[in-house]
């Protein structure tokens, strides 16, 4: 029978660093970490049964930005439904870096909480969470993984399908045909799957595709602002502009204006969240919701419900909405003119 000391000298280390590892506890570096699984797992080491810890009752929430006001909403809700349980909750920041991504699942994992709650995670958190999290340790992810082969934990997803269809459908119903897109970054499944839906629809709608109106930015406003005065100083530009976030189309709205052009007269302009801000930003912004009180709220439920022994479901998939403020309009005759003379001309 494979006994815990034999797990320690094939991989060179002590006993109490691989009670650790296969605890989930303590500060264990992760070539250390894989090290002693590897080793585990290739000599058949099985644990005996240990008695259940006390849960610690905290739950670590890990999300992209602070700055972004959709995020303190999910979180807040995230909050309140575990506080109504009895449990608290740890925020962790990354600031759109995978080694910060990195770094907060580490901790969070070597204060042992019991369940984490992860935004948009990337192929290397997901690989990380399925090698070193303890098997009582709950995941639920917040979009759907980049990589889902061989996913083993729950995620929560909204409706990208309908909230971009509906979008364009509209924009298009407007007289549009120059549609411009600045995605947030593509290394996340959820930014390409938006990225392939727009396209797509575009297709189905008959409306032209410009590969030169597609550009890639960080969802922040600046972002949106660079972004959006490119766009609009192109030789042909485009009479409206999709946004992968509401932040980058406050962005775009201020560069529309910076350059003497009137929103939604010259250019429309379209986010996508639906965040506070967004109904008193001057023209208010017409947007896709997706609801951050119920994607938090649901995220918390999902958790505890793991936690109790409920079986959950692997996909819950909420609806989003397409919202009509001022920020849209008739595409304008001056400006599609304007478009028009300078593709004669090219």
């Amino acid at each position: 029978m494979v006994k815990m000391g034999d797990v320690a000298r094939d991989a060179k280390v002590s006993v109490a660093t691989v009670s650790k590892v296969l605890n989930g506890t303590g500060r264990i570096s992760d070539e250390t970490r894989q090290r002693v699984l590897s080793s585990a797992e290739r000599l058949g080491y099985k644990p005996r049964s240990v008695a259940k810890r006390s849960r610690s009752k905290t739950v670590g929430l890990v999300i992209p930005s602070i700055n972004n006001p959709f995020f303190p909403l999910l979180a807040s809700s995230v909050e309140t439904a575990l506080n109504e349980s009895g449990f608290n909750m740890f925020l962790c920041n990354t600031s759109r870096r995978e080694d910060n991504e990195l770094k907060h699942i580490r901790r969070l994992l070597d204060r042992y909480v019991d369940g984490i709650i992860l935004f948009s995670p990337s192929e290397k958190a997901i690989e990380y969470l399925r090698r070193s999290k303890p098997s009582n340790t709950a995941v639920v992810f917040i979009e759907e993984p980049v990589n889902a082969a061989g996913r083993c934990d729950s995620f929560i997803r909204i409706d990208n399908v309908k909230g971009m269809t509906e979008a364009l459908q509209y924009i298009v119903s407007l007289r549009h045909q120059r549609i411009a897109y600045i995605t947030g970054p593509l290394s996340r499944a959820c930014n390409r799957e938006r990225l392939e839906i727009f396209k797509n629809v575009l297709g189905e709608l008959g409306v032209p595709l410009a590969e030169e109106l597609i550009l890639e930015s960080n969802f922040e406003f600046e972002g949106g602002y660079n972004l959006g005065w490119q766009l609009l100083k192109h030789p042909s530009p485009p009479t409206a502009i999709f946004t992968g976030n509401d932040l980058m189309a406050f962005g775009v709205i201020n560069a529309a204006i910076a350059q003497g052009l009137r929103v939604p007269e010259d250019v429309s302009v379209i986010g996508f969240d639906d965040i506070p801000q967004a109904s008193h930003f001057i023209p208010s912004l017409t947007t896709i919701r997706q609801p951050a009180k119920e994607i938090g709220k649901m995220a918390a439920h999902l958790i505890l419900d793991k936690l109790s022994g409920t079986e959950i479901p692997e996909k819950v998939e909420l609806p989003t909405s397409l919202v009509i403020r001022q920020s849209t309009g008739y595409c304008s005759e001056q400006f599609a003119k304007r478009v028009i003379l300078i593709d004669e001309t090219v």
